[in-house]
């Protein structure tokens, strides 16, 4: 390792690009990185595609954490949706052979309490789930990659894909 910031800056100088191209400096873990800035290589690509959005997420690893959350997310609503679905049948099917109950009266009663019951489990799940798990290493990541949670949300705004994602971390702002 180098003395000073100076001599590891004059030994990065032997392995700087040619002349007009740029090149971003970063220490991580103690070390220094060269490495090309990424809206410079898109800009120098003539056959790229545009960004999918203006602030696009640079950062490779934080966006894939981000869809890894939105979906662990995701996953927590099937065993309620199961649950819930498989309880309204056999009470449907209950009511309907212990009463004299039409069919249709006792599935919309059954329904207009599993519905809610379903959407406030899954509710309860994802937030605990974000609360215990997502919001700590989402905290970590921002501070990883020196990122504003108000940035990181207007980023994820524009994607389909991070929705339920989004409506946590609103709330996580919000609170």
């Amino acid at each position: 390792m180098m003395g000073s910031p100076y001599e590891e800056l004059e030994y990065l100088a032997n392995y700087l690009p040619d002349e007009g191209e740029s090149v971003v400096v970063t220490r991580r873990s103690g070390e220094l990185v060269c490495e090309r800035p990424s809206s410079f290589q898109e800009r120098c690509q003539p056959d790229s595609p545009p960004p999918r959005h203006a602030d696009e997420i640079e950062h490779r690893e934080f966006d894939g954490r981000l869809i890894q959350a939105d979906a662990r997310l995701r996953r927590l609503a099937v065993l309620p949706i199961w649950v819930c679905a498989t309880a309204s049948f056999w009470t449907c099917l209950l009511l309907h052979t212990a009463t004299e109950l039409a069919s249709w009266a006792a599935f919309c009663g059954v329904l207009f309490v599993a519905i809610p019951t379903t959407h406030l489990w899954i509710r309860v799940r994802r937030s605990k789930l974000f609360k215990t798990e997502l919001r700590a290493m989402l905290a970590w990541q921002l501070r990883r990659w020196r990122l504003d949670r108000f940035a990181t949300m207007s980023n994820i705004q524009g994607r389909r894909d991070l929705r339920l994602l989004q409506a946590e971390m609103t709330r996580w702002i919000e609170s």
